[in-house]
């Protein structure tokens, strides 16, 4: 038995648990895959970026994938995909560069992972069609080893990112949205005793 026709995966909104398989690499007509807001985890297949030419759409937010995402991104090879959502997760290191030479990119959020550093300058390389970059708390994520918790206080204090904007942010000529608020303090509730 053969799925090499499926061409959409929808296991959004459940419990699911686990790593995802490599076999992943065997699903060369897929277009859409969503995975979002499940308990996945484990390192995602390095194989999403070497079988799906036809791949749109790669939403797995809410889970706990760890590791470093570059690998997961090819412009050789996704030339089609546009919106990806890797928000939510446990990825860790700098932001995924490779993201930003996919040639149809539209859409990317990373927020609240355990990145850290500065925002890479290849973000700019695809000027022509970026409309939305999310980009907010990217240190924020609760098992972050540069988050320092406060339980009594119900609070954290997490490690932004640091250096600058990178100016041709600027001349996005399609950004429509962006969002790079970094979580530096945030406390839950305070309870405050007065005489």
């Amino acid at each position: 038995y053969s799925m090499a026709a499926l061409y959409q995966v929808t296991l959004s909104d459940n419990y699911f648990t686990g790593t995802i398989p490599s076999l992943i690499n065997d699903l060369h007509s897929m277009v859409v895959l969503r995975l979002e807001y499940n308990l996945f985890s484990g390192v995602f297949p390095a194989e999403i970026s070497t079988c799906c030419r036809l791949l749109e759409s790669l939403l797995i937010q809410g889970n706990a994938f760890r590791g470093h995402p570059t690998s997961m991104f090819n412009s050789s090879v996704q030339v089609a995909l546009m919106n990806v959502d890797i928000s939510d997760n446990h990825f860790s290191g700098s932001v995924p560069s490779t993201v930003f030479s996919l040639p149809r990119l539209i859409t990317f959020a990373c927020t609240k992972n355990c990145f850290n550093g500065e925002i890479p300058h290849e973000i700019c390389y695809n000027k022509s069609m970026v409309q939305v970059l999310s980009l907010d708390g990217l240190s924020s994520a609760d098992n972050c080893a540069s988050t320092i918790k406060f339980p009594l206080l119900g609070g954290v204090i997490s490690r932004p990112l640091m250096g600058t904007l990178p100016q041709c942010l600027y001349e996005l000529p399609h950004l429509i949205t962006l969002h790079v608020s970094g979580v530096v303090i945030h406390f839950h509730h305070i309870l405050l005793y007065g005489c």
